[in-house]
């Protein structure tokens, strides 16, 4: 089933039991609704999108799946605070990056704030004693795995 489950774009997310129906053993399947960012799903070996109907499963139309895209809201799973993290846990060199990005792609919205510290507080990075969000620099990723790492690296170092 697992690998059924990766076989969707997104994979599918599944929870899986032991059951019993009518004395004989069963797994229990429950399939977790995809995010409404990622939808529509599509099978990955067709690139295909279904909808689910009261008589059966059906191709999705092209005005569905506008209807789909239409709906999505950005990801906030980014937006989480990395526990017990500082602003001296944030890569200056990534910081600035990211500064450097703003005022270039965005200089009519948060790239018009002529103070660094305004910048990144608008753009969601704390001031001192707030959270760190997990994502600094776009939507890549680079920025929040580098923190994750200097962040446990510290801890590490602080117990030793």
């Amino acid at each position: 089933m697992a690998a059924k489950a990766r076989g969707f774009i997104p994979p599918v997310r599944l929870d899986m039991e032991d059951g019993t129906v009518d004395g004989s053993p069963v797994v229990v399947a429950q399939v977790s609704e995809c995010d409404r960012s990622a939808k529509p799903c599509r099978v990955a070996s067709t690139g295909k999108s279904y909808i689910r109907g009261y008589d059966g499963d059906f191709l999705l139309s092209d005005v569905e799946e506008q209807a789909f895209l239409a709906a999505r809201k950005p990801p906030m799973f980014d937006r989480a605070p990395v526990e017990d993290a500082t602003e001296g846990d944030l890569d200056e060199a990534l910081v600035e990056s990211f500064v450097v990005s703003i005022r270039r792609n965005d200089p009519e919205g948060r790239g018009r704030f002529t103070d660094r510290g305004e910048l990144l507080r608008r753009s969601g990075v704390p001031h001192s004693g707030g959270p760190i969000p997990r994502m600094l620099d776009g939507g890549d990723g680079v920025g929040a795995a580098h923190l994750r790492y200097r962040h446990r690296h510290r801890a590490r170092r602080q117990r030793a």
